[in-house]
């Protein structure tokens, strides 16, 4: 007769008669106290009628679960209305119990998880999850998640072992992989995170944002060598620096729109003076340029004495593309000139400034290293916390070894920005590395040079630094880079 009377009291909930079935309830209940489903029936009417009802509500469920304690359905209505009233602590004691009592579903671990998480408890969170990868040691997804949790509170241990767990069930997970090289990354060793990461790409070759996280691994991996890197750098021998020299000079109205310390044209115009280019030695890509920007560009370059016909190439492709342009067109220009085989060639961007002397600077550095920027990297002397080089700046700079020649001290450095020079061998020996990387991914250029570095390439730049990057916060130390650009600014306005 229960189990009419109840089926008779859910119909009638069904239909929206909530107060007939709420009635329908207490008369069952009236009869026989100890079920479950009529108090959990009636407590949901009351839940819904809010007000008052809502703590009646809370009683009555709560009855229903003292009739059978191992029903988890029951648990989890307690949870909701807990939560629904605000009673945080108390909706995640039934919370728990609810995934206690549901053996084979993780589903309510992770309701728990969230639950802790919105609460702000975020060891709660982990411990949460923790215990259900324990509970369903099968589940990957569940140590993956895991780590990745852990891994947002910087709890390094817990994230790698939850990780290598992911691993062990789907050894081709792509987003464990990943994780695991970026806990490792952070909390080390370096050696353990190249090796998840190399693994990563193995499996997604294209996973471009592991390509990035390899290659700081390895920069890692390079300085926790010690002095190696400097003996390998004694063992070189650098053949004297070719006379040639081609440049490939950037220049975009779409550019970065930060403000500058100088223009595009007053960059130019310096450039102009400092190098004073013959005609064969200067490429110019203008990208998405409009064209009084390109015929002003021609008539400097006209005044300038090194305007010839296609010296100015006019593209829309992009930073990236406009790169891999200049790349191709570098290649393709000295490969088949005898006098050029290895020469220079510089690629550089239409946002510096040079000082007299960057030309013979370029060919000194060239004497200790593959690859030149003449730009001294303000942010390698920074706190890391604004720039980003965790892992890289240390004790106010960075890891290096200074020479001296004699123009200049030189430094090594990690990582460079779009402008920088080399030998054409180098850059044909190192074209596929540079094809690999996408400019407008992320900020890559120190990937780049990670990459580069790890692979037994050195970069150098002189101290103090012969260019500057544009931007006002990030100038190359050292120099009154001001005075210059309204030097040159002036000299425009005449």
């Amino acid at each position: 007769m229960a189990v009419h009377d109840l089926a008779a009291a859910a119909g009638l909930f069904r239909e929206g008669r909530r107060q007939e079935a709420y009635e329908a309830c207490i008369a069952l209940l009236g009869r026989e106290p100890e079920t479950g489903d009529a108090w959990q029936l009636s407590a949901i009417v009351r839940f819904q009628q809010g007000g008052d009802g809502a703590a009646d509500a809370v009683a009555r469920q709560s009855r229903a679960c003292a009739c059978d304690p191992a029903r988890a359905e029951y648990a989890a209505n307690l949870a909701a209305m807990m939560k629904a009233r605000g009673d945080a602590d108390a909706a995640m004691v039934w919370l728990r119990r609810t995934a206690l009592l549901t053996l084979g579903d993780p589903m309510p671990w992770r309701r728990l998880t969230a639950a802790r998480q919105q609460a702000g408890d975020r060891a709660g969170a982990v411990d949460a999850l923790r215990e259900a990868a324990a509970r369903h040691p099968l589940r990957s997804d569940l140590h993956t998640d895991l780590g990745a949790l852990a891994l947002q509170q910087e709890d390094g241990a817990t994230a790698v072992r939850a990780f290598r767990n992911a691993l062990a069930l789907a050894p081709g997970d792509a987003a464990a992989l990943r994780n695991a090289g970026v806990a490792a990354l952070r909390h080390g060793p370096a050696e353990a995170a190249v090796g998840w990461l190399s693994r990563l790409l193995a499996v997604e070759p294209d996973h471009e944002d592991g390509f990035c996280d390899l290659a700081l691994a390895l920069h890692h991996r390079q300085m926790a060598s010690g002095g190696a890197r400097w003996r390998l750098h004694d063992r070189r021998r650098f053949p004297p620096a070719p006379g040639g020299l081609r440049v490939y000079y950037r220049l975009s109205d779409r550019g970065n729109p930060k403000e500058k310390i100088a223009g595009p044209f007053a960059c130019l115009a310096n450039f102009l003076d400092v190098f004073r280019p013959a005609a064969d030695e200067l490429r110019v890509i203008a990208d998405n340029c409009r064209d009084d920007t390109v015929e002003r560009v021609e008539a400097m370059l006209a005044q300038a004495g090194c305007l010839h016909p296609g010296v100015v190439q006019r593209t829309a492709l992009g930073h990236h593309g406009s790169f891999l342009h200049a790349k191709a067109l570098a290649l393709a220009d000295l490969s088949d000139r005898q006098h050029d085989r290895d020469a220079i060639v510089y690629f550089l961007e239409d946002d510096y400034l040079h000082l007299p002397g960057a030309r013979a600077l370029l060919a000194e550095g060239l004497q200790i290293a593959d690859y030149v920027t003449l730009y001294d990297h303000a942010d390698k002397y920074a706190d890391p916390a604004a720039t980003g080089l965790h892992g890289v700046i240390a004790a106010g700079g960075e890891d290096t070894c200074v020479l001296r020649r004699p123009l200049s001290h030189w430094k090594f450095t990690a990582s460079t920005t779009m402008t920088w020079a080399c030998r054409l061998s180098t850059l044909r020996e190192d074209s596929a590395v540079w094809d690999r990387f996408r400019i407008e991914r992320r900020s890559i250029d120190y990937c780049l040079h990670y990459t580069l570095g790890a692979a037994g390439r050195f970069l150098a730049c002189p101290l103090p630094g012969h260019a500057t990057h544009g931007e006002a916060n990030w100038a190359s130390p050292g120099r009154d880079w001001p005075a210059l650009a309204r030097q040159m600014e002036q000299r425009l306005q005449r």
